[in-house]
């Protein structure tokens, strides 16, 4: 199953597409000096970073495995600016912060101030 931008919605695809992004294009071992990863990824870092009317199932599986590859691709996570979230159902009761821009080191020596 895909999300609607064609990102994986379950936990083993997620984190096959998480891999595919380290490895292609040469990112495994060989790293570009400064790189950028930006979309809908389609999980969150956190609990709080989902927020629903019901009871959720426990997202620790989800969590870990996307902490796991932002920590081996030795990524930085750049933090929102103007709110909490970055996806909501259209009744706004539904949302959370599934959308994110995950920066190299060195992509922030360059932009420090990138946000």
């Amino acid at each position: 199953m895909e999300g609607q931008d064609g990102s994986p919605c379950h936990n083993r695809e997620c984190l096959f597409f998480w891999v595919s992004i380290r490895e292609e294009g040469g990112l495994g071992s060989q790293l570009p000096k400064a790189w950028c990863v930006v979309g809908d990824f389609n999980s969150i870092r956190i609990r709080e970073g989902r927020k629903t009317l019901v009871s959720v199932s426990d997202y620790s599986k989800e969590i870990d495995g996307f902490n796991a590859f932002i920590e081996k691709t030795e990524l930085i996570d750049i933090p929102l600016t103007s709110r909490k979230f970055t996806w909501y159902k259209p009744n706004g009761l539904v949302k959370s912060r599934i959308n994110r821009v995950l920066v190299s080191k060195e992509w922030v020596e360059a932009w420090p101030h990138c946000k």
